[in-house]
């Protein structure tokens, strides 16, 4: 059997099409939170059709920009900072899982005792370098989006009025 139809079981029958999937899945469910705060505390209906082609990464920093105002805040509102600065730290993870693929491959770092493994991997970070993640790190950041996730549904449930999804 070759290395690829060997990558190709892996896909099917692992772990980490678990890990993968539910990293996907999960932020996908934080985007729709982000969405819906953004249209909550900044967009009219002129504005929300023109904003559903903007990256999350630039959704945050708009919702966060609106707490940049002079004005003091409450307690929730500085939990939402927190939990927007949260998701912003997510987004490269998510980025590399979500747009590269798993790979054979012999790699040297500090990052794992494995040295010879399955990793998934960007080859496309610069010329002789690349960034890839192991399962147990798409399984920590499985657990970070789940964390979050909760988070922020314990604010929006704080006064009764939790986002319906």
């Amino acid at each position: 059997m070759s290395l690829s139809n060997d990558l190709n079981e892996l896909i099917k029958n692992s772990e980490w099409t678990t890990a993968v999937g539910s990293s996907i899945l999960l932020f996908g469910r934080l985007e729709v939170k982000i969405n819906y705060l953004l249209f909550i505390y900044i967009t009219p209906n002129a504005l929300s059709e023109k904003l559903r082609v903007v990256n999350l990464s630039r959704k945050i920093e708009l919702i966060r920009s609106v707490f940049n105002w002079p004005h003091e805040k409450t307690p929730k509102e500085v939990r939402l900072i927190v939990l927007l600065k949260r998701a912003s730290g997510l987004l490269t993870t998510r980025n590399l899982i979500a747009h590269n693929g798993l790979m054979w491959g012999h790699f040297d770092d500090e990052s794992s005792d494995e040295k010879s493994s399955v990793r998934l991997v960007n080859p496309n970070i610069g010329k002789g370098r690349f960034k890839s993640l192991a399962l147990h790190e798409i399984q920590a950041f499985v657990k970070s989006v789940e964390e979050l996730l909760n988070d922020f549904e314990a604010l929006d449930n704080e006064d009764g009025i939790g986002v319906p999804f």
